[in-house]
């Protein structure tokens, strides 16, 4: 073996040590749900402290998760939530991740003129998630 081809496969063993970037452990959960037009405010706040518990849960558990991993994942894990900001649970929930500071991605219909003069608390969110 010349001198060539052993620092090329010592090279190669070296190369053996790479690992490729660690993920970030990232969770996405949907909403979808009614409008909350049927519940009176008390049974909205319950519904509302129910779920900044759940989100709260879900925080906890993917911290809990990363801890346990080894280093497997990269930066701190990410909770996103998705949803169409619509009218009732779809919003309530929005807003809820935004108070937790946790990332909100929008679904939208295609875009029409006649739709968003009708859902000016939606177009608001939307700018929350923006700032």
């Amino acid at each position: 073996m010349t001198d060539a081809t052993e620092r090329n496969a010592e090279s190669a063993v070296m190369d053996l040590g790479h690992h490729p970037p660690r993920p970030r452990l990232v969770s996405r959960i949907g909403v979808t749900g009614h409008r909350s037009n049927r519940i009176n405010d008390a049974e909205q706040r319950l519904l509302v402290d129910a779920i900044d518990s759940l989100l709260a849960g879900l925080q906890d558990e993917l911290a809990a998760l990363y801890d346990i991993s080894g280093g497997v994942f990269a930066g701190m894990p990410l909770l996103r939530v998705v949803s169409a900001v619509a009218e009732g649970a779809d919003r309530l929930v929005a807003e809820a991740a935004l108070a937790r500071q946790l990332e909100l991605q929008v679904v939208l219909p295609p875009f029409r003129a006649t739709n968003m003069p009708r859902q000016p608390e939606a177009v608001e969110t939307i700018g929350k998630a923006r700032q």
